[in-house]
Parts: C-alpha cells; structure tokens; sequence
C-alpha cells in the first residue's frame, strides 16, 4: 500500500493469482494524478466511486456569458463523425483522439473536411491509439496487426498532411483564446495499439513533459 498519511482508508483488490493487495483510497482525487498505476488499481477497487454523473450543457438554453470562452469536447468518433449531429456551438472544439478506426487516410480526411463544415473558430486534435497512422514508433507493427490490408507503408508520411482545418498537437502545446492547451496521445498498455505505453515510470515520464500551471 502507498501511505498518504491518517485520513487515507485502504481497500483490497484482487490480483491475477486470486488473492487480494490493498491499494490506499485518498479523500482527494487528485494525489492519484501523480501516479497513473495507483489510479488504475484505486479505479478498479472503486469504480463507484470515481464517476460523477453530470447533466450535459445544452447550448440552445444556456447561452454563453459575455466575455466566456466555450470548449467543446468530443473522442473516440471513429469515422462515424457524419453522424453527430448538433454539435454544440463553441469558441473551441477540442477532438481528444481516435477519430480513425485503424488510422486509415480515408478515414482523416473525412475528419478533416468535416472539420471545415463546422463554426467553431478553432479546432485541436490529439491523436488516439486507434489513430495508428499517426505514430511512427508503432506503425510498422500495428499496421500489420491492425491494418487488414487497409494501410500502405508510407501511409504514415501523409496523414498528418491530410489533417486540415485544425490545429494537431502531440506532446506540444498551444495557446488558443487565451488558454494553454497540452496535447498527449499516449495512454497505458492495451492490446499493443499506438501510442501505448507500460504503466509506471513510462507513463508517467511521458506525461511529466506537461508544463505546470
């Protein structure tokens, strides 16, 4: 177990041999911010307790303040983008990865004609572990394994020009209406998709480039 000192309670967990390790619950969800593998583990003892159910802003009835900047959200379309309709209006969209199914290019340029089609003043794009095309470290064995026949080999080199009517940032920043905005594809382990990392210190070495403030 990690102390955080007398307020945190522990629970226990079970682990792959069928027995049980305790994993220390903090009162403030933050402390587990700085190590991604006790948020894992505390996710999985405690799943009821990490979601907070909240009612999603309807832009038609709540008119934004004067002088507010409006971020809208979305991920995971898979080149189902077409089909969201009504997307809420805002000062930023923000597509926080895997808007491809297997990184096709067919699949990136729809995005980005889309793109062009919607009001927000600006748009940023983070990638996903999906969106293989756009991870040069992974590509030549996620392309084969995920690929189907539906990537070429240098696929690679022109998605990211194919990505327009937006701003793409990977392990960057960038200043939009006043807001510091830090994109990070990466995400822990899974299934050996792009942009996957082992839980620990290679995740959190990755993460540890965001800037403070």
């Amino acid at each position: 177990m990690w102390p955080f000192g007398k307020r945190n309670k522990s629970v226990k967990s079970s682990d792959s041999s069928g027995g049980s390790s305790k994993q220390s619950c903090p009162e403030n969800y933050r402390e587990l911010t700085t190590d991604p593998t006790r948020a894992w583990l505390y996710r999985q003892a405690h799943k009821d307790h990490i979601v907070t159910p909240v009612t999603p802003l309807d832009p038609a009835t709540t008119p934004k303040p004067e002088g507010h900047t409006r971020f809208v959200c979305i991920s995971d379309t898979h080149s189902l983008h077409p089909y969201l309709k009504n997307v809420p209006e805002g000062d930023v969209l923000i597509h926080a990865g895997d808007f491809t199914n297997v990184g096709e290019l067919s699949n990136v340029e729809a995005l980005s004609e889309w793109f062009g089609t919607l009001p927000h003043p600006h748009k940023v794009v983070i990638a996903g572990n999906h969106d293989l095309t756009f991870d040069p470290a992974s590509y030549a064995q996620t392309s084969m394994r995920f690929g189907r026949g539906r990537l070429e080999a240098d696929d690679m080199q022109k998605a990211r020009g194919l990505l327009k009517n937006c701003t793409y940032i990977e392990d960057e920043e960038v200043t939009v209406c006043g807001f510091r905005i830090w994109g990070s594809p990466w995400s822990p382990w899974f299934c050996d998709w792009a942009f996957n990392l082992e839980r620990g210190e290679p995740c959190q070495k990755q993460w540890d480039l965001i800037p403070d403030g």
